[in-house]
């Protein structure tokens, strides 16, 4: 059994490799083949074939370290499903292939599903420090690639004399929240009490947390967090309850609720500052105003 590549840029070569001993009419097997396959960059897994390719990552992004392509004949469901791992490595690595080939795909349709996760770390993350610490891992959340899970779906009808190749738009759901909640410097030189209560919940209004954690974050304390993992998907959200103190440290006088709300392929950075006027949201602008706090003595 010969072994064909499929790609438009030798379509000529491919259409000269065929023999009368490869007459379809004459075997009792799927004949199978490579297709060459791209990957759209809407970026920031038992199988027969495990095939380990080093490939030239393009314009992929080096948040991706590799790809995972599954290609199931339909047309005969009992040929074993074939799986090519791409291993991406920079542009210009000697040896590395400059084209992403599928193996072992059989004539007829096939379904291809690619799946790739980012290389960035799963977070789960809430912390009460002083500010400046705060603020600096605030930055360095800001900085870190998130994780994502992308996939595609696609089908193709794969004939020996036509060339094909086959495009997936990968996308993912996963999204990332990073946040940052201080109090202004009126507050903090009074100490004031404030709180805040954060937890997750999944798309559907079922908490992820049942046991949300309140923090302190009075005087110069700040509260910073980040989610970026596999439940951090599209409509998943933080809820902040935020209270404000009377100055006997003991009253509630004012609560309101945060809600950030994952999105698709985003990062969702959000300020939450807490002054003598109320809060202020960097994400939505929106403000929240508290009755006049007073102060007693100098």
């Amino acid at each position: 059994m010969k072994r064909f590549i499929l790609a438009s840029i030798i379509a000529f070569g491919f259409a000269s490799c065929s023999s009368n001993n490869d007459d379809d009419s004459s075997q009792n097997v799927l004949r199978t083949t490579k297709v060459e396959t791209s990957f759209g960059n809407s970026f920031l897994q038992p199988v027969v074939n495990n095939t380990g390719k080093n490939v030239v990552r393009g314009t992929i992004p080096v948040a991706i370290d590799q790809i995972t392509v599954i290609a199931t004949n339909t047309t005969t469901p009992s040929f074993p499903p074939s799986t090519t791992v791409f291993d991406l490595v920079a542009n210009g690595t000697a040896g590395a292939e400059q084209k992403y080939f599928i193996d072992g795909i059989a004539s007829g349709t096939n379904s291809f599903t690619a799946n790739a996760i980012t290389n960035g770390p799963k977070v789960s993350s809430e912390t009460v420090t002083d500010d400046a610490t705060a603020k600096n891992i605030f930055a360095a959340n800001k900085a870190t690639i998130p994780y994502a899970k992308y996939t595609a779906t696609t089908s193709a009808q794969i004939v020996f004399t036509s060339p094909k190749v086959v495009t997936f738009n990968m996308g993912t759901s996963n999204g990332k929240l990073n946040t940052y909640v201080y109090t202004g410097p009126t507050l903090s030189a009074i100490n004031r009490k404030v709180t805040v209560k954060s937890q997750k919940f999944n798309a559907d209004g079922t908490p992820i947390n049942v046991t949300p954690q309140t923090y302190d974050i009075t005087g110069s304390n700040s509260f910073v967090s980040s989610w970026s993992d596999e439940l951090a998907i599209a409509g998943s959200y933080r809820l902040l309850d935020i209270s404000v103190y009377a100055p006997d440290g003991i009253t509630v006088e004012t609560t309101t609720t945060q809600k950030i709300i994952i999105k698709a392929s985003t990062t969702v950075n959000t300020t939450i500052a807490i002054t003598k006027d109320g809060i202020t949201t960097s994400e939505d602008e929106a403000t929240f105003v508290f009755p006049a706090w007073i102060v007693e003595g100098e």
